[in-house]
């Protein structure tokens, strides 16, 4: 019996040796075919996709910093009104002026110069959501109404959300 079996083991280890082997061709296929899929970065090269993993966080990284610049311009004083008038009947040149220096959210102040023969006086007024707590003069209402104007021209100077 053992006679046998010595001359069935060598054909079942060559059977058994072509089936690993088969086996084994499976797997490699399995595997190119899933670096193939990853991101077209061909298998074995490491490098490549590690480059491209340092370029990925780099863009979010400048896409983090892009959201706090456009935050910090939404608040900067971009958008001004100047209305000049005579504050006086006795003074000419129109030296007088109304000065609204505001956001696009219409925050800022309005800056006032009453200029006359004898002295000028300087007033500033904050202004919240384009309207202010103070009275406001027509001129000085003017300079705000003409500065928020702008607000949709500001916006038109970036492009818009996703544009690359």
């Amino acid at each position: 019996m053992l006679e046998a079996i010595a001359t069935v083991l060598p054909f079942l280890l060559v059977a058994a040796l072509a089936a690993l082997v088969l086996w084994n061709l499976n797997l490699q296929a399995r595997i190119n075919s899933l670096s193939k899929r990853r991101r077209g970065i061909p298998s074995g090269n490491l490098e490549a996709y590690e480059k491209l993993a340092a370029i990925e966080q780099a863009v979010d990284q400048l896409r983090a910093a892009c959201d706090r610049v456009d935050l910090r311009l939404r608040r900067a004083l971009k958008c001004v009104g100047l209305v000049r008038f005579n504050s006086f009947a006795d003074v000419g040149g129109a030296q007088s002026f109304a000065l609204a220096l505001l956001d696009e959210d219409g925050n800022g102040v309005v800056v006032s110069s009453l200029h006359g023969r004898s002295a000028t006086r300087l007033y500033v007024k904050p202004v919240e959501a384009g309207r202010s707590s103070q009275v406001l003069s027509k001129e000085e209402q003017e300079a705000i109404d003409r500065a928020l104007s702008k607000v949709g021209e500001t916006q038109r100077d970036f492009p818009p959300e996703g544009a690359s």
